[in-house]
């Protein structure tokens, strides 16, 4: 049996456990989405009400205690709603299962729009959604440890951090402490992932948020993993700070100042790299230009006024393409 065809049988098996666990809980499943290390996504509804709104079921297994480090985060972060944080909506258990529901993101993953044509506003936009969702992860005293395209959802024009299956602590009431290394998906590990047992977990994101900040205006992460030893591209970059490539150069051309944010992101000393408190407070970031209102085309929207920059820029999103322009250079197996 080929690999594709081993893929699909797996694919078809993971489809019917979601399934069958969707309906012994009074829901059916509309899609089966994807399957990862830490559980299998599907799209539900419940079965007893037409007009019921769809969400999403994530069945993990509860023969190990990782899980709970999973749901108790999310309940946590759960807790003031912020709103680039997908929703959790409850838990339930079955047999050796746990189906975790949460809200269902209309527009999908971040990765299924990424296109190199997107106008600066849109990507200032979700950056400065995603640096506000890491803002208040940290501040909860967690990081986590998995940013990526995959795990930033758009939900009516609004961006969303999921998946919090390897999230954890980085202080306590004792303080802050280094993270175990390792974790997450290679394409957006930061360098000191590669090399150290025990790192910086706030950097790691921070780094991570820096890979997607390329690829959503280069179209392309910069380079296949942040490993001198493994990518000759990355060991350029690690040799010369002035080090460029197709993707820098497209955020150098759009606007420098931004590729001066890069930089500071993704400094390969962990203890330079800038903070997200000093990435809020870069020149761009704060100060990116608004275009000017424009009155809407559309027959009975917006009618008779100006739209908002809000209102611009949602529009925007909710109009994406479908589709990306490049592939990754790497993905990770669940995304494959």
């Amino acid at each position: 049996m080929s690999a594709s065809e081993t893929n699909l049988k797996n694919a078809d098996q993971q489809t019917k456990i979601n399934a069958d666990l969707a309906e012994q809980l009074g829901y059916r499943q509309l899609q089966y989405l994807c399957a990862g290390g830490f559980g299998a996504v599907s799209v539900v509804q419940k079965n007893d009400d037409k007009k019921a709104k769809e969400i999403v079921m994530k069945r993990v297994s509860t023969t190990n205690n990782e899980y709970k480090d999973e749901i108790e985060i999310h309940e946590d972060l759960n807790g003031e709603m912020h709103p680039n944080i997908i929703a959790l909506l409850s838990c339930e258990y079955v047999d050796d299962y746990a189906a975790i529901f949460m809200e269902y993101a209309n527009q999908k993953t971040l990765l299924s729009h990424i296109d190199s044509n997107w106008t600066l506003k849109t990507i200032h936009g979700f950056f400065t959604q995603l640096i506000s969702g890491l803002h208040y992860i940290h501040g909860r005293g967690y990081c986590h440890r998995d940013i990526k395209s995959e795990n930033l959802l758009i939900s009516w024009g609004t961006l969303k951090i999921c998946d919090f299956g390897v999230a954890c602590r980085y202080r306590n009431q004792h303080g802050t402490f280094d993270v175990e290394s390792g974790y997450g998906t290679a394409h957006t590990w930061a360098p000191e992932n590669f090399g150290e047992d025990d790192v910086n977990g706030p950097a790691l994101d921070v780094w991570s948020a820096g890979i997607v900040l390329v690829e959503m205006i280069g179209g392309d992460i910069p380079w296949s993993q942040a490993n001198a030893w493994e990518d000759g591209e990355f060991a350029g970059y690690e040799k010369n700070p002035k080090w460029t490539n197709k993707e820098f150069r497209i955020i150098n051309r759009k606007d420098s100042r931004i590729m001066d944010l890069v930089r500071g992101i993704l400094h390969i000393d962990a203890t330079q790299r800038l903070t997200i408190g000093e990435i809020q407070e870069n020149d761009w970031f704060k100060n990116f230009e608004r275009p000017r209102n424009q009155m809407d085309t559309a027959a009975g929207t917006f009618a008779g006024r100006k739209r908002t920059y809000e209102e611009t820029f949602q529009a925007q999103a909710l109009a994406m393409p479908g589709k990306r322009v490049k592939t990754l250079k790497q993905k990770c197996k669940c995304c494959q």
